[in-house]
């Protein structure tokens, strides 16, 4: 009985053991893919540290799922502006002991047609994933998502909105920038190999 009790409580330390990740930083650049287009994509770098926990094998992390949401108003014909929202999500296998780099792309019809140069005025970046910690899970925002209250319409918005724009902010694996950073590219769930 005292042995079981004493793995009972190791099970509960190992549980408790958690990864941590924290998203920090998140540039935004427009680029031209390495494929002899001369039209822009908007690249979304999202870089994230990670720690995993101590009793970890091989120092990797579980699989874990990078969701980015980005939010702007673009010019609109009658003089007017036009709210535009945008959400992907990546699954990686998992995220190595370090920095991980992991990039969304909008399409050159999507810079071209807004007049996107920079950074959009809202975005938002999450990581989440079963080894990680609740209370860890770090991620970011852009300067005018800091007031709650904002937040949570973003977040409404993008709920509501967000879909209609679906599969157009594309994760690197799904663009022409699927082999640029062979170095600094973590490798993505690809449930499609599975069919």
């Amino acid at each position: 009985m005292g042995l079981f009790a004493a793995l009972g409580t190791g099970s509960k330390l190992i549980a408790a053991a958690a990864d941590k990740a924290k998203v920090s930083n998140v540039r935004f650049v427009t680029l031209r893919p390495p494929d002899g287009s001369t039209d822009n994509w908007l690249e979304m770098t999202v870089e994230i540290d990670t720690q995993p926990a101590s009793n970890t094998t091989g120092r990797v992390t579980g699989r874990v799922r990078a969701t980015a949401m980005l939010g702007y108003k673009h010019p609109a014909p009658g003089n007017t502006r036009q709210w535009q929202s945008f959400r992907a999500n990546a699954e990686l296998v998992g995220l190595v002991s370090g920095r991980t780099y992991v990039r969304f792309y909008l399409p050159p019809e999507i810079v071209r047609r807004d007049a996107i140069a920079g950074a959009p005025a809202y975005w938002d970046v999450t990581v989440t994933g079963e080894s990680l910690g609740q209370e860890t899970i770090i991620g970011r925002r852009s300067p005018g998502l800091e007031d709650a209250e904002v937040y949570r319409g973003f977040q409404d918005r993008i709920a509501s909105e967000g879909t209609a724009n679906d599969g157009v902010l594309q994760p690197q694996y799904l663009t022409p920038f699927r082999d640029v950073y062979p170095r600094a590219t973590p490798t993505f769930v690809r449930r499609e190999a599975w069919r």
